[in-house]
């Protein structure tokens, strides 16, 4: 196939965007081409990039991705986008696509807003773009200030990947899964009174034919079990607004996601939900106390140790332990 190079058209909605009047993804299209048509530029050497569900904040996008490395490979001579704001939200994400744009010679052209490459054209986009990020978090501090005003007044959860272990989500509430919360009561027997290591109850839940609440697999990890035996949900208290989680830029995880850096905010931010209790609050207490003491006691212990568990690393908090490793 020939190399030639075409005008693209972008448009981006956001997730729950679609629906809203002239915002919609065919809206934007029908807007481009039109503007298209009427600077003369043929159909046939168009291409659509659709960006559905993906915020403007964030440049790592798939469309726009794709966007990007037909730019770098000289496929694109001009992008029609509705509005500055479709591109991005985000003033420092601006100032890379535009460079990018202007190092390979693409034209920018916006249906309602009018861009030139002058300073003045400049100075005018780039306060549309601080506009469009004060806009987009102003937005954000709305949601979340409806979502905690909902979890504070009418007591609901909000929506989430899946409910804890032992309970579904209803209505916006946590009610006990029976099946499940009878699983939940042996693991914490089983670890309380049997004396099992996560591992063991590993090995019976897989046993039992008990699968993780995702059911992505069979097996239980050592994590999910020990998540299961420490969150204080299980004796009735859901703490909402109790992480705060914000991306890191330019990183990613082995699978290719966005990496997030998730810190604790302070205590009296947190909201507390009571949810039906799973297990009563002396055995989840003796839970926790055993917990403690496997911490404080992991590791080699042939012998003694006199810093062990005392002192921490100043650099990732964890405290000095002594293990040992079979093999080469």
């Amino acid at each position: 196939m020939p190399f030639f190079v075409y005008t693209a058209i972008y448009a981006r909605v956001s997730t729950g965007m679609q629906a809203a009047e002239g915002t919609s993804l065919d809206a934007q299209i029908d807007l481009c081409l039109r503007r298209a048509r009427d600077m003369g530029i043929a159909e046939d050497t168009i291409k659509i990039y659709r960006e559905e569900g993906f915020t403007g904040e964030d440049i790592d996008r798939p469309a726009l991705g794709e966007l990007r490395r037909d730019v770098a490979r000289g496929a694109v001579g001009r992008l029609i986008v509705t509005h500055p704001d479709r591109l991005t939200r985000d003033l420092t994400d601006k100032l890379i696509l535009c460079r990018e744009l202007e190092k390979h010679g693409v034209e920018l052209v916006f249906v309602d807003a009018e861009y030139r490459n002058t300073p003045e054209g400049q100075l005018f986009f780039n306060l549309m773009s601080s506009i469009a990020q004060y806009e987009l978090a102003l937005i954000r501090k709305r949601t979340v200030r409806g979502r905690l005003k909902a979890v504070e007044k009418d007591k609901r959860i909000m929506p989430m990947r899946a409910a804890p272990y032992g309970y579904d989500l209803v209505g916006g509430k946590l009610v006990i899964n029976e099946e499940e919360a009878e699983i939940v009561r042996r693991m914490y027997r089983w670890y309380v009174e049997e004396r099992c290591t996560l591992r063991e109850i590993g090995e019976r839940l897989y046993a039992l034919g008990a699968l993780p609440k995702r059911g992505e697999s069979r097996h239980w990890s050592v994590s999910s079990i020990r998540r299961v035996l420490s969150s204080e949900v299980y004796v009735g208290r859901f703490y909402y607004n109790r992480r705060q989680t914000s991306k890191i830029r330019g990183e990613k995880t082995k699978n290719g996601a966005p990496k997030r850096r998730v810190v604790l905010r302070d205590e009296k931010d947190w909201i507390l939900v009571e949810v039906p209790p799973i297990v009563d609050e002396r055995l989840f207490a003796l839970a926790q106390e055993r917990k403690a003491r496997n911490r404080n006691n992991s590791g080699r212990v042939k012998h003694e140790y006199l810093l062990k568990s005392l002192i921490r690393c100043g650099h990732c908090g964890r405290k000095w332990q002594a293990t040992a490793y079979a093999g080469r």
